[in-house]
């Protein structure tokens, strides 16, 4: 078996991590959902990059509240899809197509970018969510399954397919990821009113930064041993 293989711990926590926020962008924060990350405990990992992000989430969820999860659907709708504002400077709205579009309007380049991507590799969006595929918790889904292909390669021993496929999720990352979403997150922040949310915020940039380092770094080694 390659040595590809060590690698698939390090590929399955990144899957794990797009996943995890491609759940906390895509809808409101279930009941279920919520107590997954209440319950999480990282008192015995060292600080990283990521911990100041999840501190935050953790201090909503571990304090005394009569309805949480009411009071995070409402941060959801205000912050996303702008409920109960009639100024967009006070929403976040999660469409690549608003921040890098000339006039903020979603259904622009960006999401005919991501679609042909998304059919290239044979994904569709389910019909239970009718949103553009530029939304970005389809785009971190997208990440999550690049992040399998690249996992099942390592496993299989087939070195050109995981560094084939890394590239392309760092070329996805440089043109897509990195030209938004920094400034939306931002306006998250300028927006939440929940110490939850200004945490997703923060733990998203985080983990975006922290994962360019890491396939990056995961290129230089796998085409190292490519040559070798």
């Amino acid at each position: 078996m390659s040595n590809l293989a060590a690698y698939s711990d390090v590929i399955s926590n990144r899957e794990n991590m797009y996943l995890f926020l491609t759940n906390l962008y895509k809808t409101e924060v279930t009941e279920s959902f919520y107590k997954i990350i209440r319950d999480l405990d990282f008192s015995a990992e060292p600080r990283n990059e990521l911990s100041d992000g999840y501190e935050k989430i953790l201090s909503f969820c571990r304090a005394e509240r009569h309805d949480p999860i009411t009071d995070l659907a409402v941060d959801y709708a205000r912050i996303f899809l702008g409920a109960g504002s009639v100024e967009t400077e006070k929403s976040a709205f999660p469409y690549e197509s608003v921040y890098t579009s000339e006039k903020r309007l979603i259904m622009q380049e960006a999401r005919d970018e991501v679609l042909a991507l998304y059919r290239k590799y044979g994904l569709g969006v389910s019909s239970k969510y009718s949103i553009p595929e530029d939304h970005l918790a389809l785009e971190l889904e997208f990440m999550a399954h690049l992040c399998g292909l690249v996992r099942q390669a390592a496993e299989n021993g087939k070195m050109d397919e995981a560094v084939r496929h890394l590239g392309e999720q760092r070329e996805f990352h440089e043109k897509h990821l990195m030209r938004w979403v920094p400034d939306f997150c931002k306006d998250i922040n300028k927006v939440a009113s929940t110490a939850f949310y200004q945490g997703v915020a923060e733990l998203t940039v985080s983990f975006l930064n922290m994962d360019a380092e890491i396939v990056n770094d995961l290129l230089v080694s796998l085409q190292q041993e490519q040559e070798g």
